[in-house]
């Protein structure tokens, strides 16, 4: 089992954020010491805040985030009497519950890859530039480091934990962990992010053309109306199909009255008699 830290005489009470800073402090300062960092020691809290900014912005874009060997926290989607419905989601990693002996909470069924939101990895250059103004990549990555460890020992003593986050508060007991999310505060992301999708109507103004004075628009001639041109009736349907039909008809009288006339026999055939198929040897 992992060693505990020797944790501030704090009794029984709840075990907040502000314990927490205070508890990792001292080893937050002494990583720098030992690795000889030429930069300055940040304040924890600061690390703190600037993480909590790091995931609020992402749930409002409606992604999750990823905190490496701690916990994802995101959207999750499911359909509830025929009709999409999402709300925040939070699990703890399997190297964090592995080597803190916790777990999430019983009463939390695990969601299934497809059912969550894009995820994140936390970047620390990413938050360092865009979520705080004090802080180098450097701070983050150790302060982070520190205080996943801290808050992992709290839980695995067994204390009662509640660590405040702009999205809610994060619980735990008994070695068991669950996130409390504020109401309020998924509301407003799910509505803001309805209002990013929906199309807005752009007000534009109506331009309208004020030809200047003495402006004579030019006329053009109108083109002569086209005669109404008829159609032949033979032209229509199938005329023309009819009219070739009695052309091969007087064609063939022509050739009967040729073979009559030099006593030939003629071998005339019905319109509906139908082929004689031809005979094979094998018939014969």
């Amino acid at each position: 089992e992992p060693p505990l830290l020797c944790f501030p005489d704090h009794g029984m009470s709840l075990y907040t954020a502000s314990n927490l800073l205070e508890d990792a402090g001292e080893r937050y300062s002494k990583w720098f010491v030992k690795q000889g960092s030429p930069v300055g020691l940040a304040p924890l809290k600061e690390v703190w805040e600037t993480i909590d900014r790091y995931l609020s912005r992402c749930l409002q874009k409606h992604r999750g985030l990823i905190l490496p060997n701690f916990c994802k926290i995101g959207w999750q989607g499911e359909r509830k009497n025929g009709r999409a419905h999402s709300h925040l989601y939070f699990e703890l990693s399997e190297t964090f519950m592995k080597n803190y002996f916790v777990s999430n909470t019983r009463f939390q069924s695990l969601a299934l890859e497809a059912d969550l939101s894009p995820m994140e990895e936390f970047n620390f250059s990413k938050a360092a530039i865009c979520f705080s103004t004090k802080l180098t990549k450097d701070h983050l990555s150790a302060g982070l480091r520190v205080l996943v460890a801290v808050i992992g020992e709290a839980l695995w003593s067994g204390r009662l934990v509640s660590l405040d986050f702009s999205i809610g508060k994060m619980v735990g007991k008994d070695r068991e962990v669950k996130f409390l999310f504020s109401a309020d505060t998924q509301q407003a992301m799910l509505q803001e992010d309805r209002n990013a999708k929906t199309p807005r109507p752009t007000n534009v103004a109506r331009l309208e053309f004020e030809p200047p004075e003495g402006f004579d628009p030019p006329s053009f001639p109108k083109p002569p109306p086209t005669a109404a041109v008829k159609r032949n009736d033979k032209t229509r349907g199938g005329g023309r199909r009819r009219q070739g039909a009695s052309r091969s008809r007087k064609q063939q009288q022509a050739e009967i009255l040729n073979l009559e006339a030099k006593g030939e026999p003629v071998v005339q055939r019905m319109p509906n008699q139908e082929r004689s198929r031809p005979t094979s040897r094998a018939d014969t």
